[in-house]
């Protein structure tokens, strides 16, 4: 197996980034996952490392961070470059979901998922970008949503915040390839991670009428394409031919996301 270096990924605890680390582990690369909870971090690394043989040279570290924090993407990337770890491949998969009419979301909770979705992706991306870009070499994966094509009530906030993550990270993408960095955007539909608070009953229907896909068919897509070096990527193919039809859904949809109204997932 090609050894690939160092590949960082935010919110890799759980989810989306847990199945990305899995399958960039695959790929050869050591990682550095990074999340807000001691637990589970350890427990990430636990589970990835039963994957590795005992003279395996690939490594597994993790960090914890609230990158929700106005500081923390700075410090997370002073805290890389003081171990002297080279990163190659960088995952922004830490986000935070609300789905709520915005004049009820507190003060607070606004700060908070600009700092997360916006501030801390667009901090990461441009001082790994330039740092790869010097190197001549490295990759970028930056998770926008399905969202972005739904301007429904009680997405205000959360669409937003990914529409800015798609629109930078696209044009980003072009800036920067000619230096030798390829960013993949990804903007996925409906994924069974609990980020969306769904009971489960209506998870698991969701599931096998195709409208939803489980982290670990996401996190495979995800990671084939940003190997192929994509820019921009719904997962699902099916996905994209939902698009046309998603103003046509908004009174239906609306209604059922704010049935589960004032709902706030973090995955940090």
């Amino acid at each position: 197996m090609k050894l690939r270096g160092w590949a960082l990924v935010t919110g890799g605890s759980a989810g989306i980034g847990l199945e990305v680390s899995r399958g960039l582990l695959r790929k050869g690369y050591s990682l550095i996952l990074v999340s807000r909870s001691p637990q589970k971090l350890k427990n990430a690394k636990y589970e990835l490392s039963r994957e590795l043989q005992k003279s395996d040279e690939r490594q597994i570290t993790i960090h914890t961070a609230d990158l929700a924090e106005p500081s923390a993407a700075d410090n997370l990337y002073a805290w890389v470059q003081s171990r002297k770890f080279v990163v190659e491949m960088l995952v922004n998969d830490a986000g935070m979901y609300i789905c709520d009419e915005a004049l009820n979301v507190s003060r607070e909770r606004v700060e908070a998922i600009l700092s997360l979705n916006i501030r801390a992706l667009t901090t990461l991306s441009l001082l790994f970008a330039r740092e790869m870009a010097e190197r001549g070499r490295g990759r970028i994966v930056n998770i926008s949503s399905y969202s972005v094509y739904m301007r429904y009530a009680g997405l205000s906030l959360y669409g937003a915040t990914k529409a800015y993550v798609r629109n930078f990270s696209v044009a980003l993408s072009r800036e920067v390839r000619s230096k030798g960095v390829k960013i993949t955007t990804v903007a996925p539909s409906g994924v069974d991670t609990g980020l969306l608070g769904l009971p489960p009953s209506t998870a698991r229907l969701a599931r096998i009428t195709g409208f939803m896909m489980g982290p670990a068919r996401c996190g495979r897509i995800i990671v084939r394409a940003a190997m192929r070096g994509r820019r921009y990527i719904v997962p699902g193919w099916h996905n994209y031919l939902v698009i046309p039809f998603l103003g046509l859904l908004r009174p239906v949809m609306t209604k059922v996301m704010l049935k589960n109204t004032a709902t706030e997932h973090a995955k940090l």
